[in-house]
Formats: structure tokens, sequence, C-alpha cells
């Protein structure tokens, strides 16, 4: 079974919940002989850290409940004159019958008496462990962010972030889009959307409150005419890398960084220039005009 992983950093040791540690919390784990010194790392999943230089990894194992004998049960102490207790051995499994049956050929049944159990401590299992990084604190790794080659091959993914990584244009994209929907339907009073992520393409509009502003609209060969106090103005476009539906709209390209640190706040960079469209004042009336027209802000 493969050494769980453990990574160093002032002085603390993170060590990383592998298949053998799925199960034990961090105050379980025993380190360096003393359990309750580990804890959650705060905003890394699947890692306890604890402060100190780990030289030995164990966990705990469950008691062991060992067969001993059986006794008669009650029901049965004042009507048989079967033995009041038997020793462990004292049935065996019978394919023939699908049953446990006396070893001796005894007329008593096995459901007349209750299991004798005592409770048997188990020493703590020691756990084969490796350090990878005694320079490295554990950082949560995003599902679309690739480690370059030949790092991705080469190095243990428990350090991705020190290494070269880059996003895809499509997974901006998708981050983008993501941000832009849920605001569209946190404010729908604010803000509409046309969004066609099958074809990879979505439109961000504003929601404009203004004086009463005579339409028309066609049903069937009639022409009907109203009025309306709210338009909505496009404020942007985005469409994803692949998509056959980019005129006129924000194509987000991959962006790649030395490590992580370096790359984080290009994406962030990204997602603000995205966050501008949403801001307060991104549309207002046009004053020129008088409400028959609108200005929308130019973003950077």
């Amino acid at each position: 079974m493969n050494p769980i992983i453990v990574l160093q950093h002032n002085g603390w040791s993170y060590i990383k919940h592998g298949y053998q540690l799925s199960y034990t919390a961090a105050p379980a784990l025993i380190i360096n002989g003393q359990a309750g010194v580990a804890v959650e790392c705060p905003g890394t999943r699947g890692y306890s850290m604890f402060e100190g230089e780990l030289l030995t990894l164990a966990i705990p194992q469950a008691p062991m409940s060992n067969l001993i004998g059986y006794k008669i049960r009650d029901e049965y102490r004042d009507t048989t004159t079967f033995p009041r207790t038997l020793e462990a051995n004292a049935f065996e499994f019978d394919d023939d019958q699908d049953e446990y049956v006396p070893r001796d050929g005894a007329a008593y049944k096995r459901e007349f008496y209750d299991e004798v159990r005592e409770t048997v401590e188990r020493e703590s299992l020691l756990i084969d462990f490796i350090i990878v990084d005694r320079d490295c604190a554990p950082v949560e790794r995003p599902g679309d962010i690739t480690i370059d080659f030949p790092a991705d091959l080469r190095e243990h993914p428990e350090t991705w972030h020190k290494h070269p990584v880059s996003i895809s244009g499509k997974a901006l994209f998708l981050r983008a889009t993501a941000m832009l929907r849920a605001e569209v339907k946190a404010h729908p009073n604010e803000f509409a959307m046309t969004d066609y992520a099958n074809i990879g393409t979505f439109t961000l509009m504003r929601v404009v409150t203004h004086k009463p502003m005579p339409y028309s609209y066609s049903i069937g060969k009639r022409t009907k005419r109203s009025t309306k106090t709210q338009s909505t103005v496009e404020l942007m476009k985005i469409s994803a890398p692949d998509s056959t539906y980019r005129d006129g709209a924000i194509v987000p390209g991959a962006l790649r960084g030395a490590n992580w640190a370096d790359l984080e706040p290009q994406i962030e960079r990204f997602l603000d220039t995205i966050r501008a469209f949403i801001a307060p004042g991104a549309v207002h009336i046009c004053p020129h005009c008088d409400g028959d027209g609108f200005l929308v802000e130019a973003r950077a």
C-alpha cells in the first residue's frame, strides 16, 4: 500500500488523508505516540496538520470482540437439562444442514444459547508515510487548473502550486458565465441574459426603467401598439474559444503562470474585467434624448 504523503512548512507538518486515513478524524491520529494533537487543515480538504516534526504516525484500531463461550438462555435454564455453559468451540457449521450443530453430536441446539464475548483492545496500527517536500504547505487545487508538462509527470501532485500551471480559455468562460448567471438570478429586476451553453455564448443585459415609450409588435397580420417603461440593453457578450458565435464577443484565451501565485492574480484580473459590467452605473438613460436612448459605460 502506498505511503501517506506528508508536507512540511514553517514548523508545521501536513498529513494527507489517503485511503488508509480516509475514515480517521484529525484528533484521532496518533502523532509521535500521542493522540489529539492534530487538527483539520483549514481551507484545504483532506489534510490534517500539527506543529512539529512527524516521526511516527499511527491510527487507533477498533477493539476486537472475541467469542469465549456460550451460556444457556434464561428461558431454557429451568426447562432443559442442557449444559449451562459451553466452550467457544462447542459448535461447528454443517454445510449440509446449513446451520451450526454441536461438535459432539449432542441434542442441544445453537439457538438455545447466547454467545459470551470479551472485548480485547488492539494496539494502534503504524502507518507508513513519506515527506515529499519540506517547504510546502498544501493548497486546494481548482478542478480547472492544469499542471503543465513535464511537471505533471515528474512532480508530486500535492506540490502542484509550486510548478507551472495554466487554465484554458474554455475554463475561464465557464467561470465568468457562472458568475454572471448567479448575478442575474440574484437580481432579476436589474439584469437579464441569453444563455446558450450548448453553443458556448452568453449575453448579459441590463434592465432599464424609463419614461413610457411606444412600441409595436405583430400578431399574425395584425400590428399591436403599446407602451413600455422597461427595456433591456446589451452590456456584453462572452463566448467560448471553440464557439462559432464569437463576433463582437469577449473570447478568453488560456492563461499561464510560473506557479499558482503567478496565475491566480491573472485569473482574478480577468474576472474583474467581467465584474465591471455588473457594477452600478454600467447603463444610464441618455440625458440628451430624455429617455429615448441609453449610454453604456465602456469597459476595459
